[in-house]
């Protein structure tokens, strides 16, 4: 399992440094290739996320005191939705930024702070997540894969000369930090259900608000349909 993690944190390192060139790429084709990852992604959510949640709550519930599990009966749910509202609130702060300070780089530099963050995590997961054999760790690393190459390309597009030069090389630096964490120290399965559930978050925050926002026809949906069920069936069939 520790060659085949390490191998995955490479391919994920990979995509962010690919990431630089994204901004190149034709904007219909990105239009296209976005939806794509959207369907992806979204199915990941529906088909794996969501379930591993209530196995969260579970192991949380068996982890802690019968007080605390009164008062937070759905931990990993909230925990979840924590992680979707930071991700919100980042969003708010940068837009905020882009409006008062068009050229500054701080604007650039909040998003890839939470990414970082969002990577270490990524990588330690790959070691000590909620990912029982080979098969699920191929399908969590296709899934990251599509969302990091979503954000990527969002990120690129954003700021490209910030993202050229520092951003991309900061990520690539929290997924290995994450995964070299994961070699030296394991955390309590409740530390893990809850980072596991705060990535959920994240994962479903930019998922559907990734396709909410987009406006289109319906060779569009069909962009983002089809992954979706296929990845679904995929999924289904080799459970």
């Amino acid at each position: 399992m520790l060659v085949i993690s390490f191998l995955f944190v490479c391919l994920f390192a990979v995509i962010h440094f690919l990431s630089a060139f994204f901004d190149r790429i034709p904007s219909g084709v990105r239009y296209r290739m976005r939806a794509v990852s959207g369907g992806i992604t979204i199915a990941y959510v529906f088909s794996i996320t969501l379930p591993n949640l209530s196995t969260t709550q579970e192991t949380v519930e068996k982890s802690t005191s019968s007080d605390f599990v009164d008062m937070l009966n759905s931990h990993g749910f909230i925990v979840a939705m924590l992680g979707l509202l930071l991700n919100y609130g980042l969003e708010m702060v940068q837009k905020t930024y882009k409006q008062e300070n068009p050229r500054l780089h701080v604007r650039a530099a909040i998003p890839v702070v939470y990414y970082i963050l969002f990577n270490v995590i990524t990588g330690y997961l790959l070691l000590h997540g909620q990912i029982g054999n080979v098969q699920e760790t191929i399908f969590y690393f296709a899934a990251l894969a599509i969302y990091f190459f979503s954000s990527d390309l969002q990120l690129s597009q954003e700021s490209p000369h910030f993202f050229r030069r520092i951003g991309r090389w900061l990520l690539i630096g929290g997924v290995f930090g994450g995964w070299l964490l994961g070699t030296s120290f394991s955390l309590s399965a409740a530390a893990i259900s809850s980072l596991y559930a705060f990535v959920s978050g994240g994962i479903i925050y930019h998922a559907i608000k990734g396709q909410m926002q987009e406006e289109g026809k319906l060779p569009m949906f069909l962009y983002f349909g089809i992954p979706c069920i296929l990845y679904t069936i995929i999924w289904v069939m080799v459970k």
